[in-house]
């Protein structure tokens, strides 16, 4: 099964996010993500097989969270501007994101299935929330994106609550993907 671990934001911070994706709504050929599906990736797993998946939710039950806080400061296209397959919201360095981050990798990397393919995930450092999904996009689409700011959205504040982690089983269909909770633990809970 494709899965990935994940962290979810509190409710009302998903206002925010739908008032950036409305300003992406307006383009051909941008997919908007599901108010459902609005996530931040803690690791992506891809296939793995029935027995791993309850040795991370064996490992992860071990493990406590604290809960997070991130500041969104600005947009970002994935991979790059010249070639974007992705639209999202980058959030500055937060050292409790990078400890949460680090204590359910060292769980997965007890999995010697698993443990090979993290060792090719690249770690960047890069926190982000996935607005919109892009292809085939014309060339004055692709500028007017690229030149979308963040500082012209007046928001009242840019803090975003995480408040739980997620090991989720992606099952793609042709129209999105779907995902199912496998398990999760509120942040800040034991």
């Amino acid at each position: 099964m494709r899965c990935f671990i994940a962290y979810r934001i509190l409710d009302e911070d998903l206002e925010k996010v739908i008032l950036f994706q409305d300003k992406l709504s307006q383009f051909r050929n941008v997919k908007i993500i599901s108010k459902e599906q609005v996530h931040i990736t803690a690791s992506f797993l891809g296939e793995i097989s029935e027995s791993s998946t309850k040795d991370i939710i064996a490992g992860l039950d071990e493990l406590s969270f604290k809960s997070i806080d991130l500041i969104a400061d600005d947009f970002v296209v994935l991979p790059d501007s010249r070639m974007p397959r992705v639209f999202a919201l980058k959030f500055q360095y937060n050292p409790e994101y990078f400890i949460s981050l680090k204590q359910i990798l060292q769980v997965l990397e007890r999995n010697h299935e698993l443990a090979k393919t993290l060792r090719k995930q690249k770690k960047d450092g890069l926190i982000h929330l996935t607005l919109a999904r892009m292809k085939n996009l014309e060339q004055n689409a692709l500028k007017s994106i690229n030149e979308i700011k963040f500082s012209d959205f007046l928001l009242e504040d840019s803090l975003f609550r995480l408040r739980e982690i997620v090991f989720f089983r992606s099952q793609l269909t042709p129209s999105a993907p779907v995902y199912s909770k496998l398990w999760s633990r509120k942040l800040g809970s034991q």
